[in-house]
């Protein structure tokens, strides 16, 4: 019964989709261990410790392997019960430091600014419509146009930059031979 309900509630957080038949069984690699940003206990305000900017951050947490054993019998059914979800009572806490606190580089590099995302929605807008407003006709990756850097470009934008370069160099041409006359 338990191995129904945690297939369930693993396949409910998307931890085994279409994979292989889940697990009887469930097995950390290692034990947990108190690093430094570590909480533990069920009222644990008191014992809160927080890694500090100068420490690394605690590595995180082990990842969880999923064990079959081919010698664990079907148990009979019984009554159902409402499945439960229990909380380890240590856990580690990261801190997610704030966008004030990295350099106007990085914060360039990390985020976009207002210019930039509605130069996106208006790409986006103009993409959506070239495919007919429609999501079911979204242009699949294999569709895309790859760059000379391995960009993949929307080949309606492909031809609306290329058809802008062009009206570019006529309207250049259209200069020179104006100045010359």
């Amino acid at each position: 019964m338990n191995c129904r309900i945690r297939e369930r509630y693993f396949n409910k957080l998307g931890i085994l989709p279409n994979g292989p038949p889940p697990a009887h069984t469930v097995k950390k690699r290692r034990s947990p261990t108190e690093l430094p940003g570590t909480v533990c206990g069920a009222s644990s305000s008191s014992n809160r410790q927080r890694h500090q900017a100068d420490q690394p951050p605690p590595p995180p947490p082990s990842p969880i392997v999923v064990e079959r054993r081919d010698d664990e019998q079907p148990t009979p059914r019984q009554p159902r019960s409402p499945p439960q979800v229990q909380f380890h009572t240590c856990v580690s806490v990261i801190e997610i430091p704030s966008h004030r606190d990295y350099d106007r580089a990085s914060r360039r590099n990390i985020w976009n600014s207002p210019q930039v995302l509605e130069q996106n929605v208006q790409r986006n807008t103009y993409e959506y419509w070239a495919e007919g407003l429609d999501w079911r006709n979204a242009t699949e990756e294999k569709d895309m146009i790859r760059t000379r850097k391995g960009r993949l470009v929307h080949p309606a934008t492909w031809k609306l930059i290329h058809e802008n370069i062009a009206n570019q160099h006529k309207n250049r041409r259209r200069a020179m031979l104006h100045r010359q006359a």
